[in-house]
């Protein structure tokens, strides 16, 4: 078992406290669909329940994404490919002090109620209410303050949902929240257009807030990224030693992958918190051109090697037209693979990836057939 983690992978997070975006700030800011009533107005500034919005260019916040990968792995682009970026993860809740302890968000809210009357109001700002448990900011941070009080120990701290990009609209929500982004969901009241707002804030002990969470289509791509596969150099038959272990002109020349990887399904599973995916490759064959023939052959005769009992029709053969004369090390023979890739996951959906290509020279030196072949293999 090979393991990658943890990946720090960059999303956006400005460099200064500025009033929330809805295209970009908590799902409660989506907009009802067929209504176009914002689901919370956006606040002041200065009592920003958001902690800020996502604004490129303005700085940036290394999410930490914990994966681990299994089977066909290549350890040298596992330890140089960029790991999968998070759709969402769990952020210290910047109020305050942003500290994120239960006293210190109580009294910040407390402040910003002040200041804003209307913050807590179901008419205005719905989608604030449905982003606490129990729809109750006011109950769920006096609940903080208590636990807090009655179990020092645990150091409790408020942690605040942030996405690398925020949803736009009820659809996009509703994808995240199925993608496990949130604690559970609140509804939308059916008059307002229905729908669901993740729960958005809430409480964990210090550092024990849920892990990020990985689209499976990227954690996908990621695992087909750091997947070994073998460049197909070739191996051949006949070798004649009298004339330095080439072939020969016109005589069928059994070519196979030296490494039988090379055309052999691969698969690499990986996987993040609660998601897993699942990939597998293969290749229907290998072209191989030269400057005197090219043939085509698919990925059970690649494999076979040379023997005297196997039947030359199940193999992979040449008959250079010509021998190699000008060419110190003989002909370059290239080799070449295409891969297909396909992706299941442990959310039930499931894709494809685009193709890969590998390649490999191998200089095969080839002699007048007049040579006796003596010593061929």
């Amino acid at each position: 078992m090979s393991t990658h983690g943890p990946v720090r992978s960059p999303v956006t997070r400005p460099a200064t406290r500025r009033a929330p975006r809805r295209a970009t700030g908590l799902a409660a800011a989506s907009v009802l669909a067929g209504v176009g009533l914002a689901l919370v107005s956006t606040p002041p500034a200065s009592a920003d329940p958001y902690g800020g919005g996502s604004a490129p260019g303005e700085g940036s916040y290394a999410a930490e994404v914990s994966v681990r990968v299994t089977g066909d792995v290549d350890p040298g682009l596992r330890a140089t490919v960029a790991g999968p970026p998070p759709l969402c993860w769990w952020e210290r809740l910047s109020w305050g002090d942003g500290s994120g302890d239960p006293q210190v968000v109580a009294d910040a809210l407390d402040a910003m109620v002040a200041e804003t009357p209307t913050l807590l109001q179901s008419s205005t700002n719905l989608g604030f209410s449905l982003s606490f448990a129990n729809r109750d900011p006011r109950g769920a941070v006096k609940d903080a303050v208590e636990r807090d009080e009655a179990n020092p120990d645990q150091d409790l701290t408020w942690y605040n949902l942030r996405y690398a990009e925020g949803p736009s609209s009820v659809a996009d929500t509703e994808a995240l929240i199925d993608a496990g982004c949130g604690l559970g969901a609140n509804e939308i009241p059916p008059q307002l257009g229905g729908g669901r707002v993740p729960v958005s804030y809430a409480v964990f002990p210090q550092g024990q807030e849920p892990e990020p969470v990985v689209d499976p289509e990227q954690l996908a791509a990621y695992a087909y990224r750091v997947m070994r596969l073998v460049e197909p150099a070739l191996d051949w038959n006949p070798r004649a030693r009298s004339v330095g272990g080439a072939t020969l002109v016109n005589l069928p020349t059994w070519l196979w992958t030296s490494d039988s990887d090379a055309v052999a399904e691969r698969e690499v599973i990986a996987s993040a918190a609660r998601v897993s995916a699942t990939v597998r490759a293969e290749t229907d064959g290998v072209l191989v051109t030269s400057p005197a023939g090219t043939v085509r052959c698919d990925a059970r005769e690649a494999a076979t090697s040379y023997s005297p009992s196997t039947d030359e029709a199940d193999a992979c053969t040449l008959a250079f037209t010509r021998a190699s004369w000008g060419y110190a090390d003989g002909f370059p023979v290239e080799a070449s693979t295409v891969w297909d890739a396909r992706w299941t996951s442990s959310t039930g959906e499931s894709g494809t990836l685009e193709q890969r290509t590998q390649g490999a020279v191998t200089d095969i030196p080839v002699a007048e057939s007049q040579t006796v072949v003596t010593g061929a293999r």
